[in-house]
């Protein structure tokens, strides 16, 4: 959404805009601290520090030793969930040693969920490791900031970075909120702690409805900043959670799942029994009206335009019949319903709606 100007309309243009939404000027910006906040550290790839998400800070670093890098994650709620204008996160440092002057902090969006206590440089939820190590994150970072030698020093600086594209695509689910990773653009012997969401200086991301935030002549310009690794080779692939057989004159409903790729997903499908259809959302209804054996293809397209295929077997049964509670078989053979749902929550990369 487009930042609010004063030019036409002045000041009841700005008042009529905050009333629709039902935010109070006096309230500006709105500010939410994380959900979820979490270090992750390369020397440590399979075990996360015991109780690193509960800490008072936050790190990122890249030296002789490793790296670290910061997950976070915030659940937008209430007002929060209406589109902003404009959108900031702040970080306030408890010690910062950037070592070189125009040092820069990137943030990229994250492709899968992480959970805090489970989180590592290996691992994103319990049970479950990330595709690339270091997290499941699109390479090419959204917006970042510059660190410079006036952020140096013991703590007590606020950083600020302009994350509007980001906030707006998970607002308006564009794009999965999953959460951010924040990472360094460059190696060399630098570091910076920030206040974690469980200090009394959490960090902050402030919503701006009704005017724009102040200037930030420290944020990086788009075109300059690096890829950080690969994208994340996710398997992309159609399962079925339950997908039971059908009867005619009576109301089906089924909901088809993938995992992997890079949600939000949209779904086709051939060969469907009449009566019934398959909505963009993998949710397959109505009310079968013919009897029959149905061989379905269903094609599942990802946000980044990647697509997978599956055959499905439909039972449709006549009047009178019982209804069974077969698990339709994939193409290769699927697992039983209530191994595969486990399996896939447990993962992380299915699509829930």
């Amino acid at each position: 959404m487009a930042r609010i100007g004063v030019k036409r309309g002045g000041l009841l243009a700005v008042l009529l805009y905050a009333g629709a939404l039902n935010i109070s000027l006096a309230g500006e910006p709105v500010e939410l601290a994380p959900e979820k906040d979490v270090t992750i550290y390369s020397a440590n790839a399979a075990e996360q520090w015991k109780g690193e998400g509960a800490k008072n800070s936050i790190q990122l670093g890249s030296n002789k030793d490793g790296k670290m890098r910061v997950l976070m994650a915030w659940d937008f709620k209430g007002d929060a969930a209406k589109p902003c204008g404009a959108a900031v996160l702040k970080l306030q440092t408890d010690e910062c040693w950037p070592n070189k002057d125009a040092l820069t902090i990137q943030v990229h969006r994250l492709l899968r969920p992480f959970d805090e206590p489970a989180a590592s440089w290996g691992r994103s939820v319990e049970g479950d490791d990330w595709v690339n190590a270091g997290g499941d994150f699109d390479p090419l970072p959204i917006c970042g900031r510059h660190l410079t030698k006036k952020d140096e020093g013991k703590g007590g600086k606020s950083i600020e970075i302009d994350v509007t594209p980001l906030v707006q695509g998970w607002q308006a689910k564009r794009i999965p909120n999953y959460g951010l990773a924040l990472t360094f653009a460059a190696d060399g012997d630098s570091y910076a702690r920030f206040f974690s969401k469980d200090s009394a200086n959490a960090p902050q991301l402030q919503l701006y409805y009704a005017s724009a935030p102040p200037k930030n002549p420290d944020m990086a310009a788009a075109a300059t900043l690096k890829p950080v690794g690969a994208a994340p080779k996710l398997k992309f692939e159609v399962y079925v959670a339950n997908l039971n057989r059908g009867l005619v004159g009576t109301a089906y409903k089924a909901s088809l799942r993938a995992r992997g790729g890079v949600g939000p997903y949209k779904w086709k499908a051939e060969g469907l029994a009449e009566g019934l259809a398959l909505g963009e959302d993998g949710v397959l209804s109505g009310t079968p009206a013919k009897a029959g054996s149905y061989a379905l293809t269903v094609t599942v397209t990802g946000a980044d335009g990647k697509m997978a295929t599956g055959k499905l077997a439909l039972e449709i049964d006549a009047p009178g019949a019982k209804p069974g509670v077969d698990l339709a078989k994939a193409d290769p053979g699927a697992k039983k319903p209530d191994a595969t749902a486990k399996a896939a929550k447990k993962s992380g990369a299915v699509d829930d709606e």
